[in-house]
Formats: structure tokens, sequence, C-alpha cells
């Protein structure tokens, strides 16, 4: 016999997986029914326990679904006769979103001249995400009134590109955090949690040493041969 079950990763101490069942024809002790695993070596890390009199399978540590997806353990029934039967348990491990995704900066230009044109590459992003699915889908996005724009390039990576020409003498910095979010997912839908965290670079600065395009002020020029005259 087969029985498969699942339960979501991070699921507390005596949660309920499965139950396993055997019937015996005997009557009084000798149909009386105890179960075990079969092998200590799966019972070692204390993940799974199992009632030996009802046949319950509960939690009993910590489920990773990064670390093993799934289980498969061998449970033995057995009478106070000495007769025995077994069965196999598959356990599988549904994914919980519950990894945070690191963003890496692969390449960033600061100070940036503002003579660069509307569409320039400045960044180029990799997001990594440990969950799996829907869980470890990204978006990547900057925030609004920003003369930059994030855009997916190839899986898991993003460039961070300007949408507009870029003026000093209108802003020396432009304040962008740009930020990713995952989305939980619920009976693969996708729901209102999300994760949410800031890239570490939040500041493009423009370059001071930009080539001179504005002409000489010519109040600039009377001021400064009043001073001289004095």
């Amino acid at each position: 016999n087969i029985y498969r079950a699942s339960v979501a990763e991070n699921s507390s101490k005596k949660t309920l997986v499965t139950k396993v069942s055997a019937a015996d024809a005997d009557i009084g002790a000798n149909g009386e029914v105890r179960y075990t695993f079969r092998h200590k070596a799966e019972t070692m890390s204390g993940v799974f326990e199992i009632d030996e009199i009802s046949g319950e399978i509960f939690v009993n540590g910590i489920i990773d679904f990064e670390k093993i997806k799934k289980y498969e353990i061998n449970v033995d029934a057995r009478d106070y006769g000495g007769f025995t039967d077994s069965c196999a348990v598959i356990i599988d491990i549904i994914d919980v979103n519950d990894n945070m995704p690191v963003i890496t900066l692969t390449s960033f230009t600061n100070p940036v001249s503002e003579d660069v044109l509307p569409g320039t590459t400045l960044a180029v992003i990799n997001v990594k995400d440990l969950d799996s699915g829907e869980n470890g889908q990204i978006n990547c996005f900057v925030g609004e009134n920003s003369p930059f724009v994030i855009r997916s390039s190839l899986t898991s990576y993003f460039t961070l590109e300007t949408t507009e020409q870029l003026d000093r003498e209108t802003q020396s910095e432009y304040n962008h955090v740009y930020n990713y979010e995952v989305c939980m997912t619920t009976d693969s839908r996708k729901g209102d949690c999300k994760f949410v965290r800031p890239c570490s670079e939040s500041v493009v600065f423009l370059d001071s040493c930009v080539e001179e395009k504005h002409g000489p002020n010519e109040r600039d020029f009377v001021d400064k041969a009043n001073i001289s005259e004095q």
C-alpha cells in the first residue's frame, strides 16, 4: 500500500499529516496493531513522528522545502502475534513564501553624465529568490516621479534605464529607491501578502564635470566689473 500526503513547510509541531491503518482479523490482544517507522534513519532528523496506536503521523521538527521537497517513509504494522505488514508513505512538501529576495548590482554607473540619452542603461540588477513557482516570481520597479525605469532583460536580471534627458541645473541628484516585490500565493492565486525590500543603492548623482552648455550671465559681468573698480 502507498499513502500520499502533503504538508506546508514551516508547519507547527503536532500538525497532522496523514493516518495509516491496518486491519487484523484476530480478536483480543492478538488483533491489536502497533505502528512504527521501519528505518531509524528516516526519523533521525525528528521531522515526523507516528502514534504507535492510532497510526497518525505528525510534524515533529522543522520542514524546509528548499532543503527537502519530498519524504518517503516506510511504516510497519505489527500485531502481538508477531505478524507484520508494511506500507509506504510519500509526503510532498508545499512551498511557502518565506524567503526574502536578494538583490545584487552587477554593474552601476555613478555618477552619470547629464547628457546621456533617454534609454541609457545605468545599472544591471540581479535578483534571486529561493522560493519556487509563483512564490519566486519577482517584480522590480522604481518609485513614481522618477526619470528612471526598470526593465526586465533576462531571467532574474533587470536594467535601470533613463526615460528622459537629465538636467543637473534642475536637480543635482535623483532620489530613486528601487524596490522589488514577491507575491505570496494561496491555492495558486496571488494573494495580498508580499515581500518588499529597498535596494541599498538609492541615489544617482549627475556628473559635475560636464561640458558647459549655458553662456555667461550678463549681470555677472556687471557685478564683477563694479567690484574691481572699488
